[in-house]
Order: C-alpha cells, then structure tokens, then sequence
C-alpha cells in the first residue's frame, strides 16, 4: 500500500526500517516478483527470510533488478530488538552491487537505522537510510534518506498509514489503508507524491501460507504488478 515505516510487517524491514523486524512471527519467509511499469526485459525478484530468537530478531533477504544483461543486486540484514517498553530498534546493512556488461562489478556497503513504537492504536517509525552516502566507482552517490510514519487503527479490521520521505531537496508523502474483509481476506489501497502514482492490493492469508497480489498505476510509466508468496509461524 505504499506506506510502511511503522507497519509492522518484517517484509518491509529491509526497504524502509529495520526495526520492523520485530514482527511477532518467529519464523518466515517470502519470494515476490514485479516487472516493473511492465517495461519488456526489466525484472525484479527477491526472497527474505526472518528469525526471532527471544528478543533478537533477525531478517535477510536478496534482490535482484535485471534488464537486458545488467543487473543491480542488494544482498540485506536487518537486526533488531527492544530497547524500551514499547520501542525497539534496528540496524540494517546492505551490499549494493552493480554488473553491467563488459564492466568490472562495483560493490559497496550501506546503513541504515530505524526506530518503531507503540500506544496503544498508534504505531510512530522513524527510519534513516544510507547513513553513510555510499558511492559507487562511477561517482554516482546514493544521498541518505529520511522516513517517517504513523498508523493508526481506529477497529481491528481496519489500519490507516501516513509516511513522509525526503531525500535532499525532494520529499514524498505516502498514504495508505488496509481492510480485513474477511479472517482470510485483506484488501489494500494507497497513492503517493512526487511522482504520483496510486496502489492496490489483495492478501490472501490461509494459516502459515500467504499470497499477495500488488498493483501500482503510474501515469507516465505504467502499470506495475507484483506477486508474492509467504509462509510465516508464530
């Protein structure tokens, strides 16, 4: 649904704040799939996995991003634990990698930090990635970005989410809501600035096993639309 800094959802972990790590599940993991703006030869795949032992709670995943020989790889770990009652923090690290054809491979780390905590119905994160302005051998640098974002749940079927990002000059607000229509049914909506663009999404939850369906509509790029499964155990 776009929105996701204090969403708690340990797939959004390793994008957008790594203390959401510290998701109730003990065990879980997921693949999804996107051709993004259904742009012929440009794919993107990834695959986490989450594990919570006691109050450490960890996340690692893999994404891929290919077009026509290229590809851009994020191998990610976020850890996170509880630091108050309430609030918990996180620390995420990613190896950023560039192969483009007849080019040497460029490899480079980056850091995030990330804060999420809870009253009651409210859920406040605060996130701030790529604290280390990582550079790729090109000179392109990848410039820190700030994130945060308030929930709230008015009913139990029902979650509100509002972000605010901004990078350098450039700032975005995020909006979302998610609806449990049924026990095994959830639908999402939301849009977002700069560019606009608006989101939908459908879960489909059946005890361990989930599956998810996501689509993004952007008026000059195009329709995206992304697919996942996950399994997650308490």
């Amino acid at each position: 649904m776009g929105a996701g800094v204090a969403v708690e959802d340990w797939q959004h972990s390793l994008k957008l704040n790594p203390a959401l790590a510290t998701n109730p599940h003990r065990l879980a993991g997921a693949i999804v799939y996107a051709q993004p703006y259904g742009l012929k030869g440009l794919n993107c795949a990834g695959v986490g996995v989450k594990f919570s032992l006691g109050i450490f709670h960890s996340v690692s995943g893999l994404e891929v991003l290919t077009l026509n020989g290229n590809n851009e790889v994020d191998i990610a770990a976020a850890v996170a634990l509880p630091v108050a009652e309430g609030w918990s923090g996180g620390f995420g690290i990613h190896g950023l990698v560039q192969h483009f054809k007849d080019i040497t491979p460029d490899i480079l780390p980056s850091f995030d930090l990330g804060f999420l905590g809870t009253i009651d119905r409210f859920s406040l994160g605060i996130a701030l990635q790529r604290i280390n302005s990582p550079r790729f051998r090109s000179g392109d640098e990848l410039f820190p970005e700030f994130r945060a974002g308030l929930t709230w749940k008015p009913a139990e079927s029902l979650l509100l989410a509002i972000d605010l990002e901004k990078e350098r000059e450039v700032e975005r607000i995020l909006a979302g809501t998610e609806f449990q229509l049924f026990e095994e049914v959830v639908i999402q909506g939301g849009l977002e600035t700069f560019p606009f663009c608006l989101r939908a999404g459908l879960v489909l939850q059946f005890n361990w096993l989930g599956i998810n369906y996501g689509y993004q509509y952007h008026p000059q790029m195009g329709d995206t639309h992304t697919v996942g499964i996950n399994c997650q155990w308490k």
